[in-house]
């Protein structure tokens, strides 16, 4: 054989693998049916390894397809929000309680759209807590004494000195939730509020929020917050990390608390078809079945199955807990109660730090992270201040304090304005946001800095170990919590995380698939 016939062959054969690969790919793709899941953040752990199972058991719809999960966890109001909100195509979801499927599905019908959730059934069961390190808890009498939400708030508006408790090195009492209107833990401490302590002005005194509880919980390891509510679940998993500087307890308030009951139901879309529901059925049935019911007592949460018995974990639970419950309202008393909050809760002090060196160039990153800026934007409150700071070689601003109420149009504009080129100045841009916020004090409010970098700083003044000592200083009197974003793979990771560990914030890596979600969460912040 020739060697012009024979590479013409070995090309052909080539070509024909190619196409007999993508028809079988094809094949087996038209041979799935892919449910997308959105479930609350606090059993992601849990849903993580029972999908994991379920797609290995390769379960069939009565027409032969695989069904395939795709599981994607979020806070409880987020579950909603993606579909009713932003009209993302969930098939199933399942926040931490039946709150925010109550919520959702007010509104959607208020919208003329009918319920966006069917009936649902619980997948398991969890109080919400409220979590202390062991040695702050003794310190308040436990557990002898029985705390509550009334004690909690009035220490917390008082910012309790600890050296009235024997303990100066722990500094004032911090208290710390969710916000409400994406955590059911944070809604529970809302509600909580409005129940016993409405004589506090709780939400001035909780110095941080977010969109759900599993990075707070971090918070209490640190000895960077006094007391976080929490499900108590996360409790069993905070104690479980051997990380863990000490023992973590769960506190049940004496006035009572709500169970996160975890209810899952299927969307009431169109683009739900009936094979859509059979399968989300055969994959709630595997949820509740009990395998899957005996692992969830393993991650913390107590079964909706009678018959399987919780496990003592020994972690600073009771399962004799809660004695009291409280009433869970109807859904417009809970709309009416999210709306006061976010009138009355703290207002933050942003400075957005963005890099715009040239390599921001690439694949679309400085646009990419325009959009996502201008979409954290949006979500601010009325009363939240911004500053934009942009850095390269340089360090410029483009924008001083604007409130967002009446400037949040001509904030979009400057960050549209935005242009890149140059080198990186990290070090100096994140230490000049710091002292803007820390020279511009306001008591009442919330103070961070966002920062986002593409790679390693190469021209900066400072050095790394000067940055980290300098935004060490006001940790405890004057808190200034910076949030980093390491886009691409040529950021600095390892000093992101260590700038957003020194003050007690979180560091997050971003891609062009992500972003938006980094800088939607970190909105939920403030």
């Amino acid at each position: 054989m020739s060697i012009e016939r024979f590479l013409y062959c070995s090309v052909f054969a080539r070509l024909l693998f190619v196409a007999l690969l993508l028809c079988c790919t094809q094949h087996l793709s038209a041979q799935q049916l892919i449910l997308d899941f959105s479930s609350s953040a606090t059993k992601e752990k849990w849903i993580a390894a029972a999908t994991r199972s379920f797609n290995e058991s390769l379960s069939k719809t009565r027409s032969g397809k695989v069904i395939v999960v795709n599981h994607r966890p979020m806070g409880s109001g987020d579950c909603i929000d993606a579909t009713l909100v932003r009209g993302e195509q969930r098939h199933i979801v399942s926040p931490a309680s039946t709150a925010f499927i109550d919520i959702g599905n007010a509104r959607s019908q208020a919208a003329g759209a009918g319920p966006l959730i069917g009936p649902t059934q619980n997948l398991a069961f969890s109080p919400v807590v409220i979590a202390m390190r062991r040695s702050m808890a003794e310190a308040l009498g436990w557990p002898e004494s029985v705390l509550g939400w009334n004690d909690i708030f009035e220490m917390a508006k008082r910012n309790m000195d600890w050296t009235s408790r024997g303990h100066p090195e722990w500094g004032h009492f911090k208290f710390a939730h969710a916000k409400p209107s994406y955590s059911n833990s944070g809604l529970v401490a809302v509600l909580a509020d409005a129940h016993v302590a409405k004589q506090h002005d709780a939400p001035q005194s909780v110095v941080r929020h977010g969109s759900f509880t599993t990075g707070f919980a971090q918070l209490l390891s640190s000895g960077n917050t006094s007391a976080v509510v929490l499900d108590e679940n996360q409790v069993v998993d905070l104690n479980s990390d051997a990380d863990s500087i000490e023992p973590v307890v769960a506190l049940y308030p004496r006035e009572g608390t709500v169970w996160s009951d975890h209810p899952i139901g299927i969307v009431q879309r169109p683009w739900v078809s009936e094979e859509h529901r059979e399968a989300a059925r055969i994959y709630i049935d595997f949820l509740l079945a009990p395998e899957q019911q005996a692992q969830a007592t393993a991650f913390g949460f107590r079964p909706s199955d009678p018959s399987i018995a919780s496990i003592d974990h020994g972690y600073g639970i009771d399962l004799h807990e809660p004695q009291a419950t409280l009433d869970v309202p109807p859904s417009d008393v809970m709309e009416n109660v999210i709306t006061t909050w976010r009138s009355e809760k703290k207002p933050a002090q942003i400075v957005l730090c963005i890099d715009v060196s040239g390599s921001m160039k690439r694949d679309g990153r400085l646009t990419n992270t325009i959009d996502a800026v201008i979409a954290m934007l949006t979500l601010l409150g009325p009363r939240d201040s911004v500053s934009i700071c942009a850095f390269n070689q340089q360090v410029t601003w483009a924008s001083r304090p604007e409130r967002v109420g009446s400037h949040r149009e001509q904030l979009i504009r400057q960050v549209r304005g935005l242009s890149h080129g140059g080198g990186t100045a990290l070090y100096d841009a994140v230490k000049s946001s710091y002292d803007h916020l820390a020279h511009n004090p306001r008591a009442d409010s919330t103070k961070a800095v966002v920062v986002l970098s593409d790679g390693a700083d190469r021209h900066s003044e400072l050095t790394f170990a000067a940055l980290l000592a300098g935004i060490r200083t006001n940790a405890e009197s004057y808190p200034i919590h910076i949030f980093t974003i390491g886009y691409g793979a040529e950021a600095d990771a390892d000093e992101l995380q260590q700038i957003a560990a020194a003050t007690a914030a979180k560091s997050y890596i971003a891609t062009s698939d992500n972003i938006l979600q980094v800088f939607t969460e970190i909105a939920t912040f403030f």
